[in-house]
């Protein structure tokens, strides 16, 4: 089995909750274009959260576990999403697999994502006009 070094020290160092989420709220309107997803999300824990990932998304995955975990009984109690967590949305509608759309949870209400060409937008889960989109949700590791 091959032991990723770097993930092996994230987890023995990550201790304590990351920093409030709140001052991504002023980044809307920020450019970044549409396929630029994954750099916004690790933008984000850079500059607010203080936390330094792989600039790969796929590397990155690595760090984060999906919540609640598929593999085991439903909760009694819904799934709430929590700040920091990312939300992985399909990217098109006809193709329900294709998930390559990280977005960044504000709260158990909103998440910010990239749109097109109007940078960072605000979304509410409760939107259907994104929220069908939603395949899965990922939290750090360790946390």
């Amino acid at each position: 089995m091959i032991i990723n070094p770097d993930l092996t020290r994230f987890v023995r160092e990550r201790s304590g909750p990351l920093p409030s989420v709140a001052p991504v709220l002023q980044w809307v309107g920020r450019p970044y274009g549409r396929q630029d997803c994954w750099k916004f999300v690790h933008d984000a824990f850079i500059e607010v959260g203080g936390l330094k990932l792989p600039d790969n998304y796929y590397e990155a995955t690595a760090f984060f576990t999906q919540v609640p975990d598929p593999r085991q009984p439903k909760p009694e109690t819904p799934f709430v999403p929590k700040p920091w967590d990312v939300a992985l949305l399909r990217t098109i509608d006809r193709i329900p697999v294709l998930v390559l759309h990280p977005t960044l949870v504000i709260d158990s209400e909103r998440f910010a994502q990239t749109w097109s060409d109007s940078g960072i937008v605000i979304n509410r889960f409760d939107d259907e006009r994104v929220n069908f989109r939603i395949a899965a949700f990922i939290r750090l590791i360790n946390r």
